[in-house]
């Protein structure tokens, strides 16, 4: 009888999320002409049972689930003196699913339409997880803003990271967390996206006439930066939305 294939699989993780591909490979051993290939999926205590597709080919692709999670085995098969005959069994190989990670959300403290230079605010990031969480990133306008690696592991977990504002603050604010499992890191969606607008500070020139003249240095709204501007009475938005000066 033809000695045993080896069986391999990628990518090769101890665990895999649902919906994440992997390739199963059946090797023959050198010197020995493969005609064809059986796979075999075995779950729990149930006896194990050839894949319909399994004859195409050394290689088996699957999408993981809980129908294609469990442990896989393979031969091949030769022609010997004309007489087709089959390997033994391969090496078992377990395709192991865990649960998904669900998608964080990112939160300000405290809640304004529009924040002032110099404010402190706090981002706090919340991971619907029961699973120990090894690390929080926060972003903003998509770049790395600050990595948190907690030192206690809370479910369901919630952490803030503190920002003094500054004009160039301004934009678009998200998160992410990590954890691991069986040896593997795996990282979660992207959160929610929360808006910050940030203003410098404006101040204000008494006139002859008692009117007041509001100006304002260089800001950042949402990723867009506007140029100095001086307006009477009120501060205008460059697309013509008006806001109340408090000053």
């Amino acid at each position: 009888m033809p000695p045993a294939p080896t069986l391999s699989r990628d990518p090769e993780y101890p665990v895999y999320v649902q919906g994440e591909r992997v390739t199963l490979f059946c090797s023959a051993p050198e010197g020995w002409d493969a005609i064809g290939y059986i796979f075999y999926q075995r779950q729990k205590s149930w006896r194990p049972w050839q894949l319909p597709d399994s004859r195409m080919g050394p290689y088996q692709k699957i999408i993981v689930s809980e129908n294609t999670a469990g442990e896989y085995s393979c031969e091949y098969s030769v022609l010997l003196s004309g007489i087709e005959m089959v390997s033994n069994k391969s090496n078992p190989t377990s395709v192991t699913m865990t649960g998904h990670l669900r998608r964080p959300q990112v939160s300000v403290f405290p809640k304004r339409d529009v924040y002032s230079s110099g404010e402190s605010i706090y981002l706090t990031c919340s991971a619907p997880e029961s699973r120990s969480v090894s690390e929080i990133r926060f972003f903003n306008d998509m770049r790395l803003l600050q990595i948190l690696r907690p030192s206690s592991h809370p479910a369901p977990f919630t952490i803030a990271h503190s920002l003094r504002l500054l004009p160039q603050d301004g934009g678009k604010y998200s998160c992410l967390y990590c954890i691991v499992e069986s040896g593997r890191e795996m990282t979660s969606p992207e959160s929610n996206f929360i808006s910050l607008l940030v203003m410098a500070s404006c101040y204000h020139h008494p006139r002859d006439d008692n009117r007041h003249l509001a100006s304002c240095s260089k800001a950042r709204i949402n990723g867009l930066h506007i140029q100095p501007f001086t307006v009477k009475g009120t501060l205008q938005h460059p697309n013509q939305h008006q806001l109340k000066s408090h000053y």
